[in-house]
């Protein structure tokens, strides 16, 4: 700061002393040298007129006669231009004494000066050189504290050799850590997948946004956890943005409707499969796509005791989703054709094989409480609602009379996507959606009790044994057209008390007429079942009659000549009829 002082103080002096110089002018001397100067330039000027004035004196004749002799006038001019000449030369001299004297003067003056900066120059060069002493005295200690510094990292470096975590024990630990990063990358990678494979199912689309190659081992897996993390981001922003609400719908299903056959085979055998079809839902939102089952709550109507439960699980072994408003995957569901869709259509069998146990017979979910904000998936949530399903009902673990079950009722809430006016309209003309087959099941002990009553009581023919009754027209929906009558299943529930062995004769016994038309032939089969295909009967509303044959019943069947009411214990009837569908679009 001195030295920079002194510098300052410097160039002050040097502009003080040469505005001085400006303000100050000419020296004495200078104004003195330059004043004789002007002087012998006019005397100069004098002579030179004199001299010249003298040219023409000279031929002026001399003037004789006088006491001193002739006179000259030229002599006279001439010669006062050498006095004047003369003088000229004296002040010239005297101007450059002047002058001499002066620069002498500036020249005393300079030096003067320059040994003043001279002395600020010395005192900014000692101050420069305090400076430099300082700064060698710091680099002095800086070199000392360095030379300690080495000491202290050569101690720190012996310390680090010989104590336990040295260098050995953290290349064990890398090589431990990178044993045991790859394993915990794999972990968060493998939940990663189940959160996008969770998206996927539960917005049905087959985005994905994580990769597998985010390990490098070249480095080993250095940012692999922040490129997880990056789609694990992605993922999120899009579950976000696509969780839409779907339509929610609640579907109530009777087994005795929709599948008799499967029905009696429940009550038969105690296991039964059946089939929530494309069709099912066709008929009721066409048009619907993404149905996706949200909950399932099944009753079983039935006879039980007190204190006891139904013991049944229930099994989806199928289930399909169409992921988008495509009519020739439909015709597929449909069984229209045989072509597999591609999985980014129609989803087949995601989480299938799923088990609920049934132990109440009213609204039975297979849960304690149904918890809609339950963090795990309820049973069967996601699933596809075209699905197929196993019901079991053990004889062996259910003290029940299974001929007591009156249907079993399937309740099924289930979310949807409408596919808008065109899908619709496409889908209704679809061939297998104009035409609508549905069965129909008749206990007729149940249905008719009055002619059951009167069918095994009231007989006096000893030939034949007829029950009479009546089918009305309004088993058939309203907005089926031209239905007709296409197969039946008759099952006669008779059991043989002494053998357990079903209903055995050579010929048959059994006929059945239709609406008043000509009379078939029942041939039973196995369990006492018979099957009549190919039917036509356009008109199958009216009087029924079942005649047994009494010459040609089997005599375990009979008590008196007649049929036993003891042993006759029912009569089922499945009616499967067809009719056209009646689409207002």
């Amino acid at each position: 700061m001195n030295s920079l002082n002194e510098s300052l103080a410097s160039a002050q002096h040097r502009y003080d002393y040469y505005s001085n110089l400006i303000q100050n002018g000419l020296s004495i001397y200078e104004q003195q040298g330059q004043d004789l100067m002007i002087s012998a330039l006019n005397f100069q000027l004098a002579a030179t007129g004199l001299l010249f004035a003298s040219s023409p004196a000279q031929g002026i004749p001399t003037i004789f006669g006088f006491s001193n002799g002739g006179m000259r006038p030229g002599e006279i001019v001439r010669a006062m231009g050498e006095a004047s000449q003369n003088i000229a030369n004296v002040l010239n001299q005297s101007s450059g004494l002047a002058d001499k004297m002066g620069s002498y003067e500036r020249r005393e003056e300079e030096w003067e000066f320059q040994g003043q900066l001279a002395e600020i120059d010395v005192q900014q060069i000692e101050y420069q050189i305090e400076a430099q002493k300082i700064r060698q005295a710091i680099a002095e200690q800086e070199l000392k504290i360095h030379n300690k510094s080495i000491e202290q990292a050569k101690e720190i470096e012996d310390f680090l050799k010989d104590k336990f975590t040295n260098k050995e024990l953290y290349q064990w630990m890398v090589t431990r850590l990178s044993s045991i990063y790859f394993p915990t990358y794999k972990i968060a990678l493998d939940m990663a997948i189940a959160a996008q494979r969770a998206y996927q199912y539960e917005l049905n689309n087959n985005d994905t946004f994580i990769e597998v190659s985010y390990w490098d081992s070249l480095h080993k897996g250095l940012l692999a956890g922040e490129s997880l993390m990056l789609g694990l981001n992605q993922l999120e922003k899009a579950y976000i943005e696509g969780n839409s609400r779907y339509l929610e719908i609640e579907k109530t299903i009777s087994l005795l409707q929709l599948n008799p056959q499967a029905f009696q085979q429940l009550k038969d055998t105690g296991k039964c499969e059946f089939e929530l079809s494309e069709k099912l839902f066709d008929f009721d939102f066409p048009g619907h796509y993404c149905r996706q089952i949200k909950t399932i709550a099944v009753s079983i109507p039935a006879v039980v005791g007190p204190y006891q439960n139904i013991n049944a699980t229930l099994t989806q072994t199928k289930n399909e989703t169409l992921l988008k408003p495509d009519v020739k995957v439909v015709q597929f569901l449909l069984g229209e054709t045989d072509e597999i869709p591609d999985t980014s259509i129609l989803r087949r069998n995601w989480r299938r094989n799923q088990k609920i146990a049934l132990s109440k017979d009213v609204n039975d979910t297979g849960l304690f409480e149904l918890n809609f904000r339950d963090e795990r998936y309820l049973p069967f949530e996601g699933t596809g609602a075209v699905s197929t399903w196993e019901l079991s009902l053990p004889k062996a673990t259910n003290r029940i009379d299974f001929y007591s079950i009156s249907d079993v009722i399937i309740t099924l809430s289930y979310t949807a996507l409408d596919g808008g006016d065109k899908f619709r309209q496409d889908v209704t003309n679809l061939e297998p959606l104009k035409k609508y087959s549905e069965a129909y099941y008749f206990n007729l002990k149940q249905a008719f009790p009055g002619e059951w009553h009167t069918f095994l009581n009231s007989n006096t023919d000893t030939n034949s044994q007829k029950l009479n009754f009546y089918i009305s027209e309004e088993i058939i929906p309203p907005h089926i057209e031209g239905a007709k009558l296409t197969s039946l299943i008759f099952k006669l529930d008779a059991p043989d008390v002494s053998s357990n062995q079903s209903v055995s004769s050579n010929q048959s016994f059994v006929t059945l007429e239709i609406a008043n038309e000509q009379a078939l032939i029942i041939d039973f089969e196995v369990n006492n079942i018979a099957s009549i295909e190919n039917l036509s009967n356009e008109q199958f509303a009216g009087n029924w009659v079942i005649n047994f044959d009494l010459t040609n019943v089997p005599g375990n069947l009979k008590n008196n000549g007649f049929l036993n009411p003891e042993i006759v214990n029912n009569i089922e009837l499945i009616l499967i009829y067809e009719g056209e569908v009646s689409w207002v679009n």
